[in-house]
């Protein structure tokens, strides 16, 4: 797929998330545990070739290892896939840092960016990221922003992650 391809996908008005955004509890995840949503994507009356919405969250807590503890800070992914290739993402992370080592003529190619919150822009492969600011830390709120960045629509409303679930005051 080239830039062109995915600008034109992306411009595309009213892409269809078929399934009701449920959050689902990741298998295999250890320590404070992952949940993640995953759709198809309609485009018209069309299944897109391969198309998918992923969003992935972790909950800040606590992970343990042996007898040392270590605080996690909360990290969300939200991407759409086609073709087996992540077209366009956002993801949060305080902390996180991301090289571009691709992406010639873009304006962040060959920096390394560190900022809470970055965008993931296709240019004919994936590694190339520009920051967001101010940084979207409410899971909602980036889903939302990617959304109406990508021109995605959802059946229904998008749940929080943590939406029935107790914390701990310890």
């Amino acid at each position: 797929m080239t830039e062109q391809d995915v600008a034109q996908l992306l411009a595309i008005p009213g892409k269809q998330v078929v399934l009701p955004f449920q959050w689902r509890a990741q298998e295999g995840a250890k320590g404070t545990p992952w949940v993640s949503f995953e759709s198809v994507v309609m485009v018209g009356e069309q299944f897109a070739d391969g198309l998918r919405f992923i969003a992935k969250f972790r909950a800040s807590g606590v992970r343990v290892h042996g007898d040392a503890s270590f605080p996690q800070q909360e990290k969300i992914n939200v991407s759409l896939i086609a073709r087996g290739h992540r077209i366009a993402g956002i993801d949060t992370f305080p902390g996180q840092r991301h090289a571009n080592a691709a992406g010639s003529g873009h304006p962040y190619a060959g920096m390394t960016i560190q900022s809470t919150t970055h965008r993931h822009v296709w240019i004919g492969h994936d590694g190339y990221v520009e920051p967001v600011e101010p940084p979207l830390l409410d899971v909602i709120q980036l889903i939302e922003r990617f959304s109406h960045e990508c021109n995605l629509v959802f059946k229904g409303a998008v749940p929080h992650p943590l939406q029935g679930t107790q914390g701990s005051l310890l």
